[in-house]
């Protein structure tokens, strides 16, 4: 039976991570002024499985490709990114101000049929897409019968 994403090791961190997520308050309604909290900025995240490889993929609007930070150490993924606001000089006066800046991270346990050394980043309309391909030795064999 080839590991899938369902089993409890693998999924459990990722179920932590947005309970821990669905805990904050993103609730910045009517702000007079840009609010720039560490915290409050976050992706939505979607993971799924192929018999190749694993997708992560994560909304990003209004960050740069240039402030996306990707690294795998063991089999820990963490993304880190920031999201900047305005300069300090810019002195407007805003009546209303919803959007968040600052920056964020997350870390995500890898299962170890994963392939860390050749990860694949995209990042296209602020979307994030980590294609993780599966170690060859764990990818699904067919193996046919012949009948004599």
């Amino acid at each position: 039976m080839r590991p899938s994403m369902l089993d409890y090791d693998f999924v459990s961190p990722f179920l932590r991570m947005v309970r821990d997520l669905d805990n904050l308050d993103y609730n910045h309604k009517c702000q007079h002024e840009p609010v720039h909290h560490n915290d409050a900025l976050a992706a939505n995240f979607d993971i799924f499985e192929d018999d190749k490889s694993v997708i992560l993929t994560a909304d990003m609007p209004g960050i740069k490709k240039e402030d996306i930070s990707i690294n795998v150490v063991k089999n820990r993924l963490t993304i880190k990114a920031e999201k900047k606001g305005y300069d300090k000089e810019d002195k407007r006066t805003f009546l209303v101000s919803e959007r968040v800046f600052g920056k964020f991270e997350r870390s995500f346990e890898l299962p170890d049929y994963i392939d860390t050394e050749n990860i694949k980043a995209d990042y296209e309309s602020g979307v994030l897409t980590l294609t993780m391909n599966r170690k060859a030795e764990t990818q699904p064999k067919t193996i046919e019968v012949s009948v004599k």
